[in-house]
Order: structure tokens, then C-alpha cells, then sequence
């Protein structure tokens, strides 16, 4: 990214599932008039009633374009993965030995050396207060708000990096 250049931040709901929803996030730099892609995150956020203990169904979505489509099948691949991510935690079961032989060979082959960089050089922080123009009918902080802030700080520490 060039830093005297406007940035535009932009997102998108591309796939709803009964009370879940997957938001994209794209990060693009305008340089004469184009819009030049920097980073995209996709965002997984769930509907919950008041209370925080049920879910709380979400309207359908209406797909009507080719894109669109595509954006709806890549947002349903990554729900599977998800599950499947979630059904092979290592909270639910330990690495098999074929995962443990490669956890084995990334430590013996990617010591920290000189060129290294140790990961806790590219821990950044960031605090906010949090005033009441930020906060949903709940009582809680926007999602939104909070994924900014996610994006931003995510944005800095690749950039220093």
C-alpha cells in the first residue's frame, strides 16, 4: 500500500445459514481513480436473542446474479470447513501420528534463526475506550466496530512487519 493514498473499506453478506451470517471484508487503495485489492477477510457473526442464550433465526438471502452465486457456494465451503475444523479440534481428540510426525519436522525445520523473525516481535495492541455511541440496543459493542478495530490492528502489524 502507498500511504498518500485514500483507502476504501467495503463489506459484504455472502452467506446466511439459520441464525449465522458470513460477512466479507475487502480492503482496496484508490490510486487514479482504481481500486487496487490489499487484503479481504471474511467474518463469521451469529443472531442471538437478548438474553445471549438462543439463537435468533436471520432473513434469507435472495441470490440473483452468476457472483453472487459463486460468493454463496465459497461461503458455504467454508461453513463445512468450519464444522469440520470444529469435529477435529484438538480439544476433541489429539493429533494422530501422521500429525504429530509433521508438528516433528516444522519444529526441526523452522528453528528461529538469524533471518527469523520470533513471533512475539509482531504482537500489537490496541485499546479503546468504548463511549455509548458504540454500542448496540443490547448493551453490547457493535460487531462492526469491533471488526474495524480487528482489521485496523491486523492492518498495522502486517504494514511493520
Amino acid at each position: 500500500p502507498v500511504i498518500d493514498h485514500d483507502l476504501k473499506i467495503s463489506g459484504l453478506l455472502t452467506w446466511v445459514g439459520t441464525s449465522s451470517m458470513e460477512i466479507r471484508i475487502s480492503l482496496n487503495q484508490i490510486i487514479e481513480g482504481i481500486a487496487k485489492p490489499i487484503l479481504q477477510g471474511s467474518f463469521n457473526m451469529v443472531s442471538r436473542t437478548k438474553d445471549g442464550k438462543k439463537a435468533l433465526p436471520v432473513p434469507r438471502l435472495k441470490i440473483t446474479t452468476e457472483e453472487e452465486k459463486k460468493l454463496w457456494d465459497l461461503g458455504e465451503e467454508n461453513r463445512k470447513r468450519r464444522i469440520e475444523v470444529r469435529n477435529n479440534s484438538l480439544f476433541l481428540k489429539p493429533p494422530s501420528p501422521s500429525e504429530l510426525e509433521i508438528i516433528h519436522d516444522l519444529m526441526i525445520t523452522n528453528r528461529v534463526t538469524e533471518k527469523a523473525v520470533p513471533l512475539s516481535s509482531t504482537l500489537y495492541q490496541s485499546s479503546r475506550l468504548m463511549h455509548p455511541q458504540y454500542k448496540n440496543i443490547h448493551g453490547k459493542v457493535f460487531g462492526g466496530y469491533l471488526m474495524r478495530s480487528a482489521f485496523e490492528i491486523g492492518y498495522l502489524a502486517a504494514s511493520i512487519f
